[in-house]
């Protein structure tokens, strides 16, 4: 997040007030508005121009003044918010892709020992071993469910 800054020359007590500051992008706008108050006995003399801005300023009423503040909690909370849906989102795709790739080496597994089989079908030991290690691979992809089916 960038800072912002609000440099007044010559301050005045004119310059007390409520300031509002409106910064907008492609994305949408943030509004924030603050008060500020000088204090002291300055002897400046006022143009017409400055009564005028500073005039619409000072007679925000409370209602806008809350409003404004509400805004800017609104604003707040959106961007946690979008923060941890963006955050959810990375781990799932990451889940899902680590998923996907297990259950294509589970894929190759299960094809070479369909392979073997066909290849090596010379009698009941070697069944007997290849259906072992094909509940193996079912047993390790079934834990491989359960754990993505966690998140």
């Amino acid at each position: 997040m960038v800072n912002g800054e609000l440099i007044i020359q010559k301050v005045q007590q004119v310059d007390s007030g409520m300031y509002q500051c409106v910064a907008e992008n492609k994305y949408g706008a943030i509004y924030s508005s603050a008060e500020l108050s000088i204090l002291g006995g300055f002897h400046a003399r006022r143009s017409e121009r400055r009564n005028q801005m500073d005039g619409s300023l000072r007679k925000m009423s409370k209602i806008e003044r809350l409003n404004a503040r509400v805004a800017k909690l609104l604003t707040v909370a959106v961007h946690e918010v979008l923060q941890v849906v963006k955050e959810t989102v990375s781990e799932y795709q990451e889940n899902t892709a680590r998923t996907q790739r297990e259950n294509e080496s589970l894929r190759k597994i299960v094809q070479e020992l369909q392979d073997k089989m066909k290849s090596e079908n010379t009698g009941a030991v070697q069944t007997v071993t290849v259906q072992l290690e094909l509940q193996n691979c079912k047993q390790e992809l079934s834990l491989g469910l359960s754990t993505t089916a966690d998140f």
